[in-house]
């Protein structure tokens, strides 16, 4: 598909190439499943999981698992964000005000000029969801602080759900990207190589289960089962490793296991991108690597809870405590000017029902 408007934006922080906004056509979603694929992950699950299998709530029925993939879009996105655009600046009330809190959000950080005379009706009749303007954050904050090749670029992306980050920066202008999403759960595996099949016709879309890895060095997005990843990564470095909003959904031994398979296969002065909740069903602690150099931690507007810090570090060779430190102070005294506005727009809402 073309992107849209006019001449294509330069961003000074890519190396080279001018980068386009997405647009999406209205039958995105409307991707039929393949149940045999499905099985074969289920089965492999079953036999190889292990600890690396999902949490019951994601074992889907196989009629919910092959149904319309745009019913499994709540459990990906949430009832925001799959809300179209279009939907969302007619809504009136608190979800106006949020709308409008958004876009001027992703126009103050589009340092690639993306958005530049973009108006959002226009993203609207491009078929933009609330989860595309989420893409579009990540990937100006990604971009900004991550420099990455526009040809050729690696990113390797722990429960990357139907794909949304590889397409984004695909359609966005990164040329013959290589990506790798480990996931644990059968049907965001399943989906997600059947969606990105079908948006990139043009790449070779391939699941893991086993076979020789000389079977997989073409592949251009490559779908793994958790329990597989030491199998299919083996040695293999990425430029930028993410999780969004997963992690904040396990226990303590799988995050760390995570956080250990992101440093292990980020390659040396790459970056990990994080986006996650402390105050969901994950609670525990997140143990970073000490030569993981703090680069930003800040509440962003997709932050749902009051501490949900989105978070860049940078892979040094030595550790690097110093820049954790400040940068916790900091997202701290965050937390508490949050807390405060938060309790004074309660105090203001009591007050004018008294009145």
């Amino acid at each position: 598909m073309p992107p849209l408007g006019g001449a294509a934006a330069k961003d000074p922080a890519r190396r080279g190439g001018p980068v386009t906004l997405p647009r999406w056509a209205a039958d995105r979603f409307e991707v039929e499943a393949d149940p045999e694929l499905l099985r074969r992950l289920i089965s492999d699950m079953e036999q190889h999981g292990g600890d690396l299998k999902p949490a019951e709530c994601w074992m889907l029925p196989e009629q919910v698992a092959c149904g319309p993939m745009s019913g499994l879009l709540d459990d990906w996105c949430g009832v925001i964000g799959q809300m179209p655009f279009v939907e969302q600046a007619a809504a009136g009330g608190e979800y106006a005000k949020r709308f409008r809190q958004a876009i001027e959000f992703a126009q103050a950080i589009d340092h690639s000029g993306m958005l530049t005379g973009v108006p959002p009706s226009t993203l609207a009749a491009a078929h933009w969801r609330v989860l595309d303007w989420n893409s579009l954050v990540d990937f100006s904050l990604i971009t900004a602080f991550c420099p990455l090749p526009n040809q050729g670029a690696r990113l390797l992306e722990i429960g990357g759900g139907f794909g949304r980050i590889p397409e984004f920066f695909s359609l966005a202008g990164y040329r013959n990207l290589k990506y790798v999403n480990v996931d644990a759960v059968p049907a965001s595996l399943m989906y997600c190589h059947e969606y990105l099949r079908r948006r990139f016709p043009e790449k070779k879309v391939s699941v893991y289960l086993g076979q020789d890895r000389a079977a997989i060095a073409d592949v251009d997005f490559l779908i793994v089962p958790a329990w597989r990843a030491a199998q299919a990564l083996a040695d293999d470095e990425f430029e930028l490793s993410i999780n969004i909003e997963s992690f904040q959904e396990m226990s303590q031994p799988l995050v760390d296991h995570y956080i250990a398979l992101l440093d292990r296969h980020t390659v040396k002065g790459g970056c990990v991108y994080m986006t996650n909740s402390r105050g969901y069903k994950f609670t525990g602690e997140y143990r970073f690597p000490a030569h993981w150099e703090s680069v930003f931690r800040h509440r962003t507007l997709r932050a749902w809870t009051l501490d949900h810090p989105t978070e860049i570090f940078r892979k040094r060779g030595r550790p690097s405590p110093a820049s954790h430190r400040v940068r916790e102070y900091f997202y701290r005294q965050e937390l508490q000017a949050a807390q405060c506005a938060i309790e004074l727009a309660k105090r203001g809402e009591h007050n004018g029902r008294k009145g």
